[in-house]
């Protein structure tokens, strides 16, 4: 048996918490002694032993883990009991510092401006520190990231576009894919880590708290009615194409701004233009990679995400 200790923020000293001895035999149990390996766990001294524990009743045993630095503790609890001659183990787990948290989870529209998730959209989580980075597939992401509703991150296929964490390994890229039919998961959902598989590096401890899918699958920025002239005329649209070979934007406003970021959130590029029309970039000079790319014009602001092979 496992008994954990809450887990605990950087700078508390410790924790209180209490386990409990149950006697499931037909005769008293007496509790000789409990020896604990390591000094940084103790127990309430207030009762003295031997204990008598009758038939089917419990001794409630407060415990303390008490340290100043991060990381986990572990000890085993040592029961003697029967005049002891029997004893049982009980492994103790302390987690001091910061605990491993999804700090968001968004949804992109990708180059398609459709509404419904299609095969270009994708679904970034953000961690609030390096992990391990652990491999995330169509195998076991259902199991790893499970979704509240009885959602599913896999289409009508079963299958899952890629995933790549960036360098740090502090978030995630999901491509979904569309074969047969679009997965059934939805922003608002809410994601629970399976407390297992992502781990943190700054002290080990495991990703278990959830989140809930913010963004949007569709993103149809920059129709505004302000632009139509008085006859109605179909409207003029704030516009960004991206291609391997370039990136070319259509501004409504002289108030315009083009940014791209690599995976890490590094600022490569950026343009500040103060002319309405049509402007474009090369990618001759970004190395292969995936890039994100924001247009703001105006209100209205573009968010795409770009694959660059060389």
């Amino acid at each position: 048996k496992t008994y954990n200790f809450n887990d605990v923020y950087l700078n508390t000293e410790y924790t209180l918490e209490t386990f409990f001895v149950k006697n499931t035999g037909n005769d008293t149990l007496v509790v000789d002694s409990i020896n604990i390996s390591n000094q940084a766990f103790s127990i309430d001294t207030s009762f003295e032993f031997p204990v008598n524990i009758y038939m089917k009743d419990s001794l409630h045993i407060p415990m303390k883990a008490l340290s100043s630095d991060t990381g986990s503790l572990t000890a085993y609890a040592k029961i003697y009991h029967n005049a002891l001659s029997d004893r049982d183990s009980i492994l103790l787990q302390a987690h001091f510092g910061m605990p491993t948290l999804i700090d968001s989870a968004k949804a992109y529209d990708g180059t398609n401006i459709v509404d419904g998730i299609d095969d270009d959209d994708y679904i970034v989580l953000f961690f609030n520190q390096r992990t391990n980075g652990a491999t995330i597939d169509a195998i076991n992401i259902d199991n790893v990231f499970t979704l509240s509703n009885g959602h599913s991150w896999l289409d009508g296929f079963g299958t899952l576009d890629t995933t790549t964490w960036n360098p740090a390994k502090s978030n995630i890229i999901i491509n979904l894919s569309t074969v047969l039919s679009a997965p059934t998961i939805a922003v608002g959902d809410t994601i629970y880590p399976d407390s297992s598989t992502i781990i943190g590096t700054l002290n080990s401890f495991r990703c278990h708290y959830p989140v809930v899918i913010t963004g949007s699958f569709y993103n149809p920025t920059g129709i505004s009615e302000k632009y139509l002239d008085a006859k109605k005329e179909t409207p003029k649209i704030t516009e960004l194409r991206v291609t391997m070979k370039q990136v070319s934007y259509t501004a409504l406003s002289d108030e315009n701004e083009f940014s791209i970021y690599d995976i890490t959130g590094k600022l490569v590029h950026n343009e500040i233009n103060n002319r309405v029309g049509k402007h474009s970039y090369n990618t001759k000079n970004l190395s292969s990679g995936i890039y994100f790319i924001r247009f703001r014009d105006g209100k209205n602001e573009i968010n795409r995400k770009a694959v660059i092979i060389r």
